[in-house]
């Protein structure tokens, strides 16, 4: 969106195009179109190539025809470039430091395909937004401390060639890197130090770079579905991270959630590959871990932090994990849950058994049993419509009365109204605020059916996805 006080200086354009670049702010320095044919990369562009130029004493508008790419170090440091505007696409190509440390606010490249080589924008500190919405590729601190950018969305970009690449962008509110898979290139600290992130897109990222958004300590919720690795150090830091949807994960680094505040540890990790993964997470009632195979630790000098101080004493923690880490070392418990025992206040361990869940995929509409018209499998899911007052759908004779079950599930689609979940006659309502993956723990009594219901006073309409029910030994 251009800003209204360009649109004024360019009305003639919504009429005529006579041009289609608009380079505001830098009517001192380029006095005639062979000064442009060099900015606009001499070996591709000459002054013959521009059918249009105007120079109006501030502002550079002129009609290319032809392609062509903006010069290495066109405009560094420069202080009299305010925005570029490329109306058209022309440009497909921006080269290595052609706008770093200078005062553009703005850019737009409706075709750039390409920023090449490194640090197009480094260091500018006014620049608001750059928009190549057809951009494949970031590299080398392509916007390294651009402090007021308020987004850089990319959601093309399947490359990161090297590391730090909005590190530094304290503004930064909106990062899309929806086609990124987190491999490609060398990408450490890509949005490591980005005090201001808010919103994050990575919904193609299967694994995450060591300290990819280390200290990017504003993010309160990240959304990875296909993630399945974290790096070392790939999330520490984030404070205020309390809602992280990653259903697929399965293997922690070191450090990896170290100090965050993750309300929903995934249920699905199965890997903890080095030390303290989970060190010092704060404000966390339960972390459940009923998937976990690898050995936590062999001894307290070795791999004994990934569960220390967690809640750092100053509430109580559940941690559930598979039965066999009980007596995994020679000499009894692991040595992380040794240490979580002894270094923080009130923690409680519990050991599960294996997933004990019917046709919890869903994949055929058999084995559940239902109650009235508003349950019913399709699609792979449990879908609830609402219909009916206090309908629900069994699993019949599942449970084992007086035994304690950890239930996770995947909620699809909500409308935040209220499902019940049974065990028996004991229930638990499940938190439908949102989607995401939800865990919680449920006594059987009375009866042993396990049921969905919908609650009458509140009709809950949405799907559930991948429920699994774990005895707790």
């Amino acid at each position: 969106m251009i800003p209204l006080a360009v649109l004024g200086a360019i009305n003639t354009y919504s009429r005529q195009p006579l041009y289609n670049t608009l380079i505001e702010g830098v009517g001192a320095s380029i006095s005639n179109e062979t000064d442009l044919a060099f900015k606009l990369n001499n070996t591709t562009l000459v002054a013959g190539d521009i059918s249009y130029f105007l120079n109006d004493g501030t502002d550079v508008y002129a009609r290319i025809d032809k392609t062509y790419t903006i010069k290495s170090y066109a405009w560094v440091n420069a202080t009299d470039i305010l925005a570029f505007y490329d109306f058209e696409g022309m440009v497909l190509r921006v080269d290595r430091n052609c706008f770093a440390g200078s005062t553009i606010v703005y850019a737009e490249f409706p075709e750039c395909t390409e920023f090449n080589s490194q640090q197009q924008f480094s260091a500018c500190p006014d620049l608001i937004w750059c928009r190549a919405p057809k951009l494949e590729n970031l590299n080398y601190r392509t916007f390294y401390q651009c402090a007021e950018m308020i987004e850089a969305i990319y959601p093309l970009v399947t490359s990161i060639t090297t590391h730090t690449t909005m590190s530094g962008c304290h503004k930064n509110v909106t990062v899309d890197l929806g086609s990124w898979d987190g491999i490609t290139g060398g990408n450490t600290s890509t949005i490591a130090y980005n005090y201001a992130l808010q919103n994050l897109n990575i919904d193609s990222m299967t694994n995450m770079p060591s300290n990819f958004m280390r200290n990017a300590t504003s993010i309160t919720r990240v959304d990875a579905p296909e993630l399945v690795a974290i790096g070392t150090g790939g999330m520490k830091l984030n404070s205020l991270l309390t809602t992280f949807y990653a259903p697929k994960l399965e293997t922690l680094g070191s450090a990896s959630l170290q100090q965050c505040a993750v309300l929903n540890v995934p249920p699905s990790i199965k890997y903890l590959t080095a030390d303290s993964a989970f060190y010092l997470v704060n404000s966390v009632p339960m972390i459940a871990l009923p998937e976990l195979t690898s050995p936590i630790g062999t001894s307290v000098a070795v791999n004994g932090n990934n569960f220390r101080t967690c809640n750092n004493g100053s509430l109580g923690c559940t941690l559930i994990v598979p039965l066999v880490h009980e007596t995994s070392n020679a000499g009894g418990e692991d040595a992380d849950i040794v240490n979580f025992r002894t270094y923080a206040v009130a923690q409680d361990v519990k050991y599960n058994l294996g997933d004990i869940a019917i046709n919890g995929d869903f994949t055929t509409d058999t084995d559940w049993v239902y109650s009235g018209t508003a349950f019913s499998i399709s699609g792979g899911l449990l879908n609830c419509t609402g219909a009916g007052a206090s309908d629900s759908a069994t699993l019949e004779t599942l449970l084992t009365i007086g035994v304690e079950y950890l239930v996770v599930l995947d909620l699809k689609e909500t409308n935040g109204g209220d499902l019940i979940c049974k065990a028996g006659s004991n229930s638990v309502s499940v938190d439908t605020a949102e989607t995401g993956t939800k865990t919680f723990l449920i006594t059987c009594a009375t009866s042993t059916d396990f049921l969905f219901e919908n609650n009458s006073a509140d009709d809950f309409i949405g799907s559930i996805d991948d429920l699994k029910i774990y005895p707790i030994n």
